[in-house]
């Protein structure tokens, strides 16, 4: 009886927040990287638009001149399009953080299957090196099905590098599509 009683207590104290701990969701933490960055790759075999790497999948980008990107916590990353300093849009990647690299996955799935289906899958790693210089990897593949014929195209893979630049002297607070919380 006195086990019991004495693990509902201290089930009690930890959830009451008894042990003195900080809840870091609450303290606001600085974020893990934070970083500005032009919008169009440097020295790519084919050109592409970073905002666009980072829209999901099927959706359309707005057009800027720099984009503002910010690791929240280890599974968040958050980015913002700029367009003569003024903020014009904004999107949540979910991801992982190890420290050096933010990893994230996208998928899409379309159709009526076994009819007629189709599927499309991004897998990005974005690396800031020690010279400032964004590195994006790039894997994307696709694949779909009419009846009984497959169709597919080759995986492929592209690194994009995308040179930093100054952020505005004066950032507004929120952005198109930004939660006010935040």
């Amino acid at each position: 009886m006195r086990i019991f009683l004495s693990l509902v207590l201290g089930l009690a104290v930890s959830l009451v927040g008894g042990c003195g701990t900080i809840d870091e969701r609450t303290a606001g933490p600085a974020a893990l990287f934070d970083g500005w960055y032009q919008v169009d790759a440097q020295q790519a075999d084919y050109p592409q638009s970073l905002w666009q790497l980072l829209m999901p999948i099927g959706i359309a980008g707005e057009v800027g001149d720099a984009v503002h990107l910010q690791v929240v916590d280890e599974h968040q990353m958050q980015a913002s399009l700029y367009q003569a300093g003024r903020c014009v849009q904004h999107v949540s990647l979910d991801g992982s953080w190890d420290g050096q690299r933010f990893h994230n996955k996208q998928g899409t799935f379309d159709g009526l299957p076994p009819l007629v289906w189709g599927t499309q899958r991004r897998a990005l790693q974005l690396r800031p090196d020690p010279h400032g210089m964004l590195h994006v990897d790039e894997h994307s593949s696709s694949f779909g099905m009419f009846l009984i014929i497959a169709s597919g195209a080759p995986d492929r893979d592209r690194t994009y590098r995308f040179s930093p630049v100054q952020a505005p002297a004066a950032v507004p607070g929120i952005c198109p599509g930004q939660a006010a919380d935040r």
